[in-house]
C-alpha cells in the first residue's frame, strides 16, 4: 500500500489479518477517526507515512507483533500519537510524533518492544508511555514540552532506557515503576520538574551516567527500591533552594552510590538517606554542597567552595567502622581570608580538631563509647588541600 492521499473520510488505513506487506509513503489528512488502524497482522512494515489531524489516535495496532514502524510523522491526533497495543516485537525507528492531545507514543502488554531514535513533541500528556512490556528497549529518544513525565515505564519487567532526551517536560522527567531491574543510563534530563529520576518499587536498579538538571527537589529519588546502584551521574541544582542532588526513602534497603558528581546545591544535602539498610558510598564528588553520609566507606570527598558549606554530617544511623576514611579537599586558599578551621562533627556537634588522635564525645548513640579518629592534612601542587580522618577503633 503506497503512495495514496487520503483527506477528510471517516477514517484512513484499516488492516485486519494481513502478513508480509509495507505500507509506504502514503499521506493522510483531515480524518474522522484513526490514521491507521491494524489488528490481527504481523510482519508490517509502515515506513515514510504521514498522518495528520486525526481524531482519536494516529496509528493504533493491535494484536500484531512483528511490526516495525520507521520513518513515519504524526501530527495533531487528538488521542495518542501512535499506540501499541498486545504486540510484541514491535519495532518503532526514526519516527515524529507532535502535538497529541493525549499521550504520544503508548506501548501496553507488548513484550520485547524497541523504540528509538523518536522524536516527540508537544504531547498533551506523558511524552512515552511503557506498560506491562518486559523487555522493552527504549533508547535515543528525543521527547520535548510534553504536559506529563517524559518517559514513564509502569510494570515493564527488565527494561532498558539509555541515551534519551527529556527537555521541558512539566509532569517528570523519568519515572520507572514496579520494573525489575530498571536500568536508566546515559540520558540527559532538562526539566523544571520536581524529580528528574523516580525509580519507585524497582529491586535491582542501575542509574548510571545521566546528566540532570533544573529540577527542583530531587535529581535522582529512589522509593521501596532495594539494591539499586547510582553511579556515575552529573546532577546540576538549579531553582528551588529545597533541592535534593540523590534522595533515597526509609523503605530503601542496600545501596551503592559511587563516582557521581553534584553541582550547586543550596540548602538541602547533595546526598540524603532516611533507610536504615547498608549504603555504599565512594569517590563521588560534591561542590558547594553539604554532603550526608550513611555507613561511610573508603574513599568519600566532598569538594566544595566555602567555606559555610564544608561539613561533613554522620547521621544517628550511620555505622562507623575501623578504616573508614572520609575525606574533604579544598581548593586553593580556601582559608583566606578568615583563617577558617576545619572540624568533622557527630551529632552531638564534637568530633575532630585538627589533631591527630582525637577522641569523639560519648553520645547515646554510639552506647557511650568512644571512637578514636587520625586526622591528616595534606597539601597539593595547585594550593588545594585534602584533608582526611581515619576511624582507629573504639
Amino acid at each position: 500500500v503506497s503512495e495514496n492521499i487520503i483527506s477528510e473520510c471517516a477514517g484512513g488505513i484499516n488492516i485486519d489479518r494481513m502478513e508480509n506487506s509495507t505500507i509506504v509513503n502514503n499521506r493522510l489528512d483531515a480524518l474522522a477517526s484513526e490514521g491507521i488502524r491494524m489488528k490481527n497482522a504481523s510482519y508490517i512494515r509502515f515506513e515514510g507515512n504521514t498522518i495528520k489531524t486525526s481524531t482519536n489516535e494516529g496509528v493504533v495496532i493491535t494484536n500484531s507483533p512483528y511490526i516495525k514502524f520507521v520513518g513515519n510523522t504524526v501530527e495533531n491526533s487528538t488521542k495518542e500519537g501512535v499506540r501499541i497495543e498486545n504486540s510484541s516485537y514491535t519495532k518503532l525507528a526514526g519516527n515524529t510524533i507532535k502535538a497529541s492531545t493525549k499521550e504520544g507514543i503508548v506501548i501496553k502488554d507488548s513484550p520485547n518492544g524497541y523504540a528509538s531514535d523518536n522524536i516527540i513533541e508537544g504531547s498533551g500528556a506523558d511524552g512515552f508511555i511503557v506498560s506491562t512490556s518486559p523487555d522493552t528497549v527504549v533508547t535515543a529518544n528525543k521527547i520535548v514540552s510534553s504536559t506529563g513525565i517524559g518517559i514513564n515505564i509502569t510494570f515493564a519487567l527488565s527494561s532498558n532506557i539509555a541515551n534519551n532526551i527529556v527537555e521541558n517536560c512539566t509532569g517528570g522527567g523519568i519515572s520507572v515503576a514496579n520494573s525489575n531491574p530498571a536500568r536508566i543510563s546515559d540520558n540527559t534530563v532538562y526539566c523544571n520538574v520536581p524529580t528528574a529520576i523516580l525509580v519507585s518499587q524497582c529491586g535491582g536498579s542501575h542509574i548510571c551516567n545521566n546528566t540532570l538538571s533544573r529540577f527542583t527537589e530531587n535529581g535522582i529519588k529512589l522509593v521501596s527500591s532495594s539494591a539499586s546502584v547510582i553511579a556515575g551521574n552529573m546532577l546540576k541544582g538549579g531553582g528551588s533552594s529545597d533541592r535534593r542532588g540523590i534522595y533515597s526513602d526509609a523503605n530503601c534497603g542496600r545501596m551503592d552510590i559511587h563516582g557521581n558528581t553534584l553541582y550547586s546545591f543550596s540548602r538541602e544535602n547533595a546526598v540524603v538517606f532516611t533507610s536504615a539498610g547498608p549504603m555504599y558510598v565512594e569517590n563521588n564528588a560534591i561542590f558547594e554542597s553539604n554532603y550526608t553520609l550513611s555507613n561511610p566507606k573508603d574513599p568519600m570527598v566532598v569538594d566544595t567552595t566555602m567555606p559555610a558549606l564544608g561539613v561533613v554530617k554522620i547521621p544517628d544511623t550511620a555505622e562507623i567502622n575501623d578504616g573508614d576514611i572520609i575525606m574533604l579537599h579544598m581548593p586553593k586558599d580556601f582559608r583566606a581570608p578568615t583563617a577558617a578551621s576545619i572540624s568533622f562533627c557527630d551529632v552531638t556537634g564534637n568530633f575532630c580538631k585538627e589533631s591527630d588522635g582525637e577522641t569523639m564525645n560519648p553520645d547515646s548513640s554510639y552506647a557511650g563509647s568512644f571512637i578514636k579518629v587520625k586526622y591528616t592534612e595534606t597539601a597539593n601542587s595547585d594550593g588545594s588541600v585534602n584533608f582526611k580522618i581515619t576511624v582507629l577503633g573504639k
